[in-house]
């Protein structure tokens, strides 16, 4: 439905609008560091004095987080089993895991009293010649093991008991059948509690007897993902809900607080006063339990956008630190929540429990797509947008949004049907649908508009760059297809069009798209591409490998020149898309949640600005004047006052646009030698050769055919025969189609 908002509607909105504001203000968590996985999957996380036990779906690790900057692993014991659950002990570990080829279900016991060499000391296995039980869930309650295994084929479950009074030695001393699949477990007061998958199910065991365990009561409709129960207090992670019960009385459970939040909280762990909870894709919360009549949130903190679980698990090292089980990058990260930066300035923002990726602004106009509404807003006074026109299109996805002179481009996807909208923005007060289509074939992955013209852009082959004429101010008419080019991003500039499909950058004709395109030129580039932004022809590429950025000239577009490089961290991640405003290049590092910032004024040496750290994952930002307006996946849509940025020791490592050099020098006993080849196009021959002083040649260090980029090479101070070198200068020459580019000199000291 479309609508022109009466201004009490607009004042309503905007109040709403403001005071949403207090609870996205958080204090801002610091990522210290990470562990890399070994093999796959972030199951579990525990610490235990300066040790962190890692479980992955085929490896047990241990780490010396002495140092939480840099943790040390200190060994790995791979299964071949899918590993599940663990439980920590003294020094033991106990590991539930299962075959899935031989339908086999393990429990194993490991002794890590030495980190450095740790050892199964006990295994169990569920295989019989009738039966294919595996092992669900498992809890460790004074000198017994708690094992819940079910059978996947016939649906029945047994809670298997055993004595671990000596662990090398343990026993089986009973088993109780049940119908429950275990999602989690709690033990305390000599009762367990079994809760289910789905069913919403507890079924309460006395255990007072272990040779005799009898089931004496069961709960219906309590639905835990995860429970800490210390002292008779239950802490739940739920679907939606924080709750927390009193065991007390197993007979008779009693909620005593339940804290709706709209999260799917995945698990629970309790310091003192404080709830800590993983929200699964939204990442980590914290809470203040200290009175149960008043929780309240302190903070969170998000994490990588592309998880499909998020954050499954985590565990509190103390209370400075808490590590985090992560599905989404794959690692286990480590987060600082001693001392938290204060919040930087928040103006304005969105209802952040919605879902936001792409945001367009032009001039004092700003489009956002949030719940069913495309909205357009006035933000010539930025901390008081006014929201001019609402149009609603449904539950969409897929969008992209272009804005241009006195329209705006929106292609979407509702419900399996693709379409392109077209805006009327020429009058501020009478904003209006102009028009609309199908679209042919899949919702674009980039769009933009020129002279009349709107290019909407897949990757996939089959489907290739449309073009739509939408000169007549109404409904666009698709014109021209060209299945044959992939294209993932598209930057116009007049009658041309750089188009990439992530691999190659092609430079196209688009004089006349609706009769022909014409390919005039195209390069492969050294890394495939996330992103491309051309302006004041200089074209800016963000690679894939999640820490570059190359910076072209283009002023002949038949022949870009690379003109420098932007290096970040290798554990960066920046998201898909930069924006660059007085001479300004904004970027959104993903792995650190932190926003950075250059001063590109020298294109051929940019300078690291400023950068800020939050608890977002931003997906999409336009800056403007000093004033940051960002999307930001779940949490909405932001504006930030840039002015008010507080820079942290960012650790960039911008590489010199040096052609040939060498670090360390002198040296002893090798140095690196970096190099750049900077015509973009086909490959070309590329030498690096050492020479002495007497003009000979040393050794012939590199040689192949290589494309546009920075490359390194190492010598290590020795000849063609593999002798070492003597003492004394000696030089490095870089040949190009057998053309020498340029000759350093370096020096060997021993």
């Amino acid at each position: 439905m479309n609508s022109n908002m009466s201004n009490s509607i607009k004042q309503i909105f905007c109040f709403i609008f403001l005071m949403l504001l207090s609870s996205n203000c958080f204090s801002v968590y610091q990522r210290i560091s990470g562990i890399p996985l070994t093999s796959e999957y972030p199951r579990q996380v525990e610490t235990m004095d300066n040790l962190a036990i890692t479980l992955e779906n085929h490896s047990f690790n241990i780490y010396d987080i002495s140092d939480l900057y840099n943790p040390l692993m200190l060994s790995e014991t791979p299964f071949l089993e899918t590993l599940s659950s663990m439980s920590i002990k003294d020094s033991l570990a106990f590991i539930s895991g299962c075959n899935y080829d031989t339908q086999t279900g393990y429990y194993f016991i490991i002794d890590f009293n030495v980190p450095k060499n740790p050892s199964i000391i006990y295994e169990y296995s569920t295989n019989t010649p009738s039966s294919h039980y595996k092992v669900n869930r498992s809890s460790i309650y004074n000198d017994h093991a708690y094992v819940d295994i079910y059978d996947p084929q016939d649906w029945d479950s047994i809670l298997l008991i055993f004595d671990i009074s000596i662990p090398s030695n343990s026993t089986l001393v009973s088993q109780l059948s049940h119908d429950l699949i275990t999602k989690c477990m709690a033990i305390e007061n000599e009762y367990c509690y079994l809760f289910g998958f789905g069913s919403g199910t507890c079924l309460v065991v006395d255990i007072s007897e272990n040779t005799d365990p009898q089931i004496v009561m069961a709960y219906s409709d309590i639905h835990f993902n995860s429970i800490k129960l210390i002292n008779n207090i239950g802490y739940c992670a739920c679907n939606m809900y924080f709750r927390i019960y009193d065991f007390s009385d197993p007979f008779n459970l009693n909620q005593i607080a339940d804290i709706y939040t709209g999260l799917i909280y995945k698990h629970v762990d309790i310091l003192e006063n404080k709830a800590y909870l993983a929200c699964g894709e939204l990442g980590f919360q914290l809470m203040d339990i200290t009175n149960f009549n008043e929780i309240f949130v302190i903070s969170e903190f998000d994490t990588q956008i592309n998880a499909s679980q998020g954050v499954t698990q985590l565990a509190v090292h103390d209370e400075n630190t808490v590590f985090l089980a992560e599905y989404s990058d794959d690692n286990f990260l480590i987060i600082d929540v001693s001392d938290p930066e204060p919040p930087i300035s928040l103006l304005d923002n969105l209802d952040y429990r919605c879902y936001l990726n792409n945001v367009e602004v032009y001039e004092n106009l700003l489009v956002l797509y949030h719940n069913s509404l495309i909205y357009f807003l006035d933000i010539s006074d930025p901390e008081n947008p006014e929201v001019l026109y609402t149009y609603g299109v449904g539950t969409a996805g897929c969008i992209q949004i272009c804005a241009i002179e006195d329209h705006v481009f929106i292609s979407l996807v509702v419900s399996d049907i693709h379409r392109l909208f077209v805006f009327d923005t020429s009058d501020l007060s009478n904003i209006h649908q102009a028009g609309s289509c199908f679209i042919e074939g899949v919702t674009a992955e980039d769009i933009c508009a020129y002279n009349g013209y709107v290019y909407l852009a897949n990757s996939w082959f089959v489907y290739g760059l449309s073009v739509y004429d939408y000169s007549s101010g109404y409904d666009p008419v698709l014109v021209a297809h060209y299945p044959d080019i992939g294209i993932y991003r598209i930057e116009n500039i007049g009658t041309l069009a750089y188009v990439s499909d992530g691999y190659d950058l092609t430079l196209l004709d688009v004089s006349n798209p609706a009769n022909y395109i014409i390919t005039l030129a195209q390069w492969t580039l050294p890394e495939p591409m996330k992103d491309m932004i051309i302006q004041d022809d200089i074209l800016y590429v963000l690679m894939s490998n999640n820490n570059l950025i190359q910076i072209y000239d283009i002023s002949n577009p038949m022949s870009i020149i690379l003109i420098s490089e932007i290096r970040l961290l290798e554990s960066s991640q920046i998201a898909w898309k930069m924006f660059i405003d007085n001479e300004k290049l904004y970027i959104s590092d993903l792995s650190w949640n932190d926003l950075i910032i250059y001063d590109i004024a020298n294109l051929y040496n940019p300078v690291f600005d400023s950068s800020v750290r939050w608890n977002l994952k931003t997906v999409d930002l336009i800056a403007k004047d000093d004033y940051l307006f960002t999307c930001n996946r779940y949490r909405g849509f932001n504006l930030f006052d840039t002015a008010d940025f507080t820079s942290i020791d960012y650790p960039v490592l911008f590489q010199e646009n040096d052609i040939l050099s060498n670090f360390p020098n002198p040296f002893n006993p090798s140095t690196k030698i970096r190099f750049q080849i900077s015509e973009v196009g086909v490959s070309q021959s590329a030498e690096i050769a050492i020479y002495n002083v007497k003009g000979q040649k040393v050794k012939l260090l590199f040689s192949d055919q290589l494309s546009a980029g920075h490359y390194t090479v190492v010598w290590n101070g020795e000849d063609e025969s593999g002798k070492p070198v003597s003492s004394g200068i000696y030089f490095y020459k870089l040949d190009v189609n057998g053309k020498t580019e340029a000759m350093k000199k370096c020096l060997l000291l021993k």
